[in-house]
This record gives C-alpha cells, structure tokens and sequence, in this order.
C-alpha cells in the first residue's frame, strides 16, 4: 500500500506488499534463501530438486514444477510448500483455491518460513482463504519483519500507521518503514519520505523526505517522480 496525493499533506503506500499475489512478487522466494532442513530425508536430502521446481515455476513451467514439489512439501519441505501455497492461491497452472493457497503457505509459515509468513499474512489482511482478521495478519507480518523479511516489515509499518489490528503508532510505522527502505523496499522508501515529509512519527524534514522519494523515483516508482516532482 503506497501513500500518495498531491502536495501536502502527503500520503502512504497502503497496498500491502503480497507475497501471495500480486505486483510486490518477482522471482519466488525473492531474497529469502531459507534453510532447506525437514525431518524428512527426502525434504532434507533434495535441496537441488526443489532448486529445479523452484526454477521451473519462474519460467512458467507449472505442470512440471507441481509435479517436483508436491512430494516434497508433502514431506514438510518449507521451501516447496510455499511455491505450491501460491500456485493454489494464484491459480498456476492448477484451479485457483485460495484455501489450499492458505494451508501450505501455514504449513511453510509454521516452519519460520518468512515468505510463508508474509503470505499468509496478506491472506489475513484480505480475507482470501480463511476468515479476515487484521491482528492475525499482524502476528505473521511481525514474524517474517523479526527475521529482516522487507515485504513483512513493510506490511508492519502499513499496519501500524492505519492501526489495522494493532495500536496506531506513527513512530512504530517509521521505525518499520526504515527497515523496509534500507533494503531497498521501494515502498517502504516511499513511505518513509512521505513520513518525514508530513512529521508523522518523526521531525519534519523536508530534506530527507526528497532523499527517500529520490531513492524510490530511482526504481521507477510513480508515486516517487509525482512527489519530487518529475
């Protein structure tokens, strides 16, 4: 979610980064490099297979990436039941069913999966799935931002600056945008100028709020050349 209008006041990103579906994506698993261990062998001992399903599923390959992972998130490899989570929730190249899209992205979350947890989090937030509930959105978003996952700190800041299922708190939003920005997040770079721009949360700086508009404008963000002024 991105804050925009014209002149002051400006305003925020709110479209949350999706790690389930949407535009916030790119490559599965963007950044994530998570641990391949399961108490299974076969999960444990095929981190090259699920390399292979994983690849297959960027280049669009769904048949054969189906066919690759589904045995191993079955065997609890958290990796696979991510990708699988977001062919059920996307609706590549299986029917769309964003109930199974929910389970494997729980059963990859439970395993301290940050791209499962942001996941099911926006799952949360949206009502796609399971029963929307903005505080059980935040309890996973928190848990993929505790591990320096940029789309759940993002996510955080926006829920925290709305006060969607947890206390308004524009210092907390800031603190999580920061995190978000500083790996390059290019809505948490828009937010984070938009907050110094309008003093929410931190001192006005006119200064810095240019700087971090520079940085998302940088990336081709929209709302970032609006706000300098491009």
């Amino acid at each position: 979610m991105l804050f925009r209008s014209p002149r002051r006041p400006r305003r925020w990103r709110q479209r949350q980064a999706d790690e389930a579906v949407g535009e916030a994506l790119g490559p599965v698993c963007d950044g994530l490099n998570q641990a391949e261990n399961s108490l299974s062998a076969l999960a444990a001992g095929k981190a090259e297979t699920v390399a292979e399903g994983e690849r297959a599923f960027d280049q669009g390959h769904y048949e054969r990436a189906r066919a690759i992972l589904t045995p191993l998130a079955e065997a609890g490899n958290a990796k696979a039941q991510f990708i699988i989570g977001k062919m059920f929730a996307e609706g590549r190249g299986i029917a769309k069913d964003e109930t199974k899209g929910a389970n494997w992205f729980r059963k990859a979350a439970e395993q301290g999966h940050a791209g499962g947890q942001v996941a099911l989090g926006v799952m949360y937030a949206t009502g796609q799935g399971v029963a929307q509930d903005a505080a059980e959105a935040v309890r996973w978003y928190r848990l993929a931002a505790e591990q320096g996952h940029a789309d759940g700190q993002f996510n955080l800041g926006v829920m925290s600056a709305t006060g969607q299922g947890v206390t308004q708190d524009a210092a907390v939003a800031v603190r999580w945008f920061r995190k978000a920005a500083e790996q390059g997040h290019v809505g948490g770079q828009f937010n984070l100028g938009v907050m110094y721009d309008n003093g929410q949360g931190i001192i006005q700086d006119e200064a810095e709020a240019m700087r971090w508009y520079r940085k998302a404008a940088e990336q081709g963000l929209a709302d970032g050349q609006y706000n300098l002024g491009v």
